[in-house]
């Protein structure tokens, strides 16, 4: 009778093993699997499936808040928010060479490389005893920005509070600059 029970109990251990896998290919608790990571930027891309979207947040103040796109057509949507000469929706075309040499900046700033987000940046305190203190200031207003390159399937957004590299600040200018949005900003003419 030990050994019957001894070998059923075997059993139900060993039923229960084989059923044991990796965790991220089980479904999760609703049943449905878990989407795979997302993958790296790819290698050959279509133009015309590809994106740089730059956003501007507000502040404290009146700082213009509004989001453009330029895609790999050359086709530019624009939506202001507030603080801007034009508010809603508005479109334009420019040339396909300006968006490829904004796409090869963006390469060149090693975008791809970048952290999700720029939030703080490292600072020295000096104290008048004579040590010092490492540390990170933050900033409490001011526009923020953020940045998003598609690639086919793959995209990457940068958000740009404080404290990122120059190479990633002067994409916005670029981006700015490549759409022409200071007609949509400022209201001077297009």
């Amino acid at each position: 009778m030990i050994r019957i029970a001894t070998a059923v109990l075997a059993l139900v251990l060993a039923a229960g093993l084989v059923g044991c896998t990796d965790d991220a290919a089980q479904p999760n608790i609703s049943g449905t699997p878990a989407p795979p990571e997302q993958p790296g930027p790819p290698p050959v891309f279509s133009l015309q499936y590809s994106s740089v979207t730059l956003s501007r947040g507000g502040c404290f103040g009146t700082c213009p808040v509004y989001t453009v796109t330029i895609d790999g057509t050359g086709h530019v949507s624009w939506e202001g928010q507030y603080y801007v000469a034009v508010e809603g929706a508005a479109e334009a075309d420019v040339d396909v060479a300006a968006y490829t040499d904004l796409l090869r900046a963006f390469i060149a700033a090693r975008y791809l490389e970048a952290e999700e987000a720029y939030t703080q940046r490292p600072a020295l305190l000096v104290r008048s005893d004579g040590t010092c203190e490492m540390g990170y200031t933050t900033m409490v207003d001011g526009s923020t920005a953020a940045l998003t390159l598609r690639m086919g399937l793959y995209a990457k957004s940068v958000s740009l509070v404080y404290g990122a590299p120059q190479e990633l600040q002067a994409l916005c200018a670029m981006v700015d600059a490549a759409a022409n949005t200071a007609p949509w900003v400022d209201g001077e003419s297009r």
